[in-house]
């Protein structure tokens, strides 16, 4: 699976998610509290099965907004259907940076968010505040993905590197 990194568009749902369409391999464990503590979500549009074949981890993009309209934190997970929990894609990131797959990461009691032995304090829902990287020097780099299948962009610049597709 490497660490190509997927994103899937899901929606705010009313009290339950519709079933997952994903494999569980993607999803996160998540004891009682965490499920009652997660909003739950519809899956609309996810990576085809070529795609998510090949994929270490995939995450949602979804923004719960404050009160003011301002986003100031992530949705750590969504609960997607009954009992699964599918991470955002910054907590999918993270947990490939910590060499974490989908399904080892832990949220429990609805309060925290276990990445191996790494444990995040959770905010309300599931919410956890960022962690910004400085903008100088560049943290991140951008290649348009023509490039990449083109074979203009060397190998050796992205191996071993999490690649975020999307």
């Amino acid at each position: 699976y490497g660490n190509v990194v997927l994103s899937v568009d899901v929606r705010l749902a009313g009290a339950v998610g519709a079933k997952r369409e994903l494999p569980a391999r993607f999803f996160a464990a998540a004891d009682a509290d965490a499920l009652r503590a997660a909003r739950p979500a519809d899956v609309v549009a996810a990576p085809g099965p070529v795609l998510a074949s090949a994929a270490a981890a995939i995450g949602h993009t979804q923004t719960v907004p404050d009160g003011d309209g301002t986003v100031r934190a992530d949705a750590a997970a969504l609960r997607v259907g009954e009992s699964e929990l599918l991470p955002s894609l910054a907590t999918a990131v993270a947990a490939r940076a910590f060499g974490v797959a989908p399904a080892e990461l832990s949220f429990a009691s609805g309060d925290a968010l276990h990445l191996g032995d790494r444990v995040r304090s959770l905010g309300e829902a599931l919410t956890i505040r960022p962690h910004y990287f400085p903008a100088q020097p560049p943290q991140v780099a951008h290649y348009p993905y023509w490039r990449v299948l083109a074979g203009e962009i060397p190998a050796a610049q992205l191996r071993n590197k999490i690649v975020i597709i999307g």
